[in-house]
């Protein structure tokens, strides 16, 4: 017989067999330990699947707090990026200047907005064709004549303008501080004069001869070279001779304040106490 007919004749076999019934025992016993088991169990609400697909959403979820940290911090640093660069200077009224040069680049007056802007960082400034009054915040007013030049010096090795340092090139130069300047030091150099100002109103005006500072309001503190200081009162004037000889002192002269009320009102508007 082969292999195949004998597993036939088997299986024939098997089927004619009645098959035993479980015991009321047995089928007690199964139930028990089934029932026993369920109860051990832990409950399980969601499917595998399901839990895993809430573990990811609760850790996108913790992710969330970051996401809008950095989004902030993109932002801000947009904003920052973008502002405006602060006005530090302003055009005042009555310049007649037709062209300024700040730093050598020649801009037209009427450019206020890109002179202010250039004047930020500059080492120098000029004016062309006619006087250029210009104010720092509400600390100081300027007037720069037709043909004369300011150049700011700067700090030590760090390469940045000082507003407080001031040299005065060609014929003259008017200042006068305003409100916020208290606190703060002017130094103005001049051929051989130096002003060390601390709030006043005057005008420096250059000649071959030498420098003559006339003090409209407050006091000055000048010298030459290494001299010790001189104050120059209100209503004076001191001539600082280039050829070495000792200070001439004598009354203002009203062609060389004149300058320095005129600035004087130009400003006073513009500055609140």
């Amino acid at each position: 017989m082969s292999d195949e007919a004998r597993e036939h004749e088997l299986e024939r076999l098997l089927d004619s067999v009645p098959a035993p019934r479980p015991s009321a025992e047995f089928r007690s016993g199964v139930r028990e330990r089934f029932l026993a088991g369920a109860a051990a169990a832990p409950p399980v609400d969601v499917w595998p699947d399901e839990q895993t697909r809430g573990a990811h959403a609760r850790t996108g979820r913790n992710w969330k707090p970051w996401i809008v940290l950095a989004a902030a911090a993109a932002v801000v640093a947009v904003l920052y990026l973008a502002k405006p660069a602060p006005r530090l200077w302003q055009v005042l009224p009555g310049s007649s200047a037709t062209l300024v040069r700040v730093d050598g680049v020649a801009l037209p007056v009427a450019e206020a907005e890109r002179i202010t802007l250039a004047l930020n960082d500059a080492r120098s400034v000029s004016a062309e064709g006619g006087n250029l009054r210009l104010c720092f915040r509400d600390q100081y007013a300027l007037e720069i004549p037709d043909g004369a030049r300011v150049e700011f010096a700067s700090f030590g090795n760090t390469g940045a303008v000082d507003p407080y340092a001031l040299a005065a090139q060609g014929t003259a130069l008017r200042i006068v501080t305003g409100p916020g300047f208290h606190g703060h030091e002017l130094h103005v150099r001049s051929a051989d004069a130096n002003l060390r100002v601390t709030g006043t109103a005057f005008a420096v005006d250059n000649f071959p001869e030498g420098v003559c500072v006339c003090g409209l309001e407050g006091r000055i503190a000048l010298r030459a070279k290494s001299s010790p200081e001189w104050p120059l009162e209100a209503g004076k004037q001191c001539f600082v001779r280039a050829a070495g000889e000792p200070p001439k002192w004598g009354e203002a002269l009203d062609a060389h304040v004149a300058p320095v009320r005129e600035l004087e009102a130009a400003v006073r508007g513009l500055w609140k106490p």
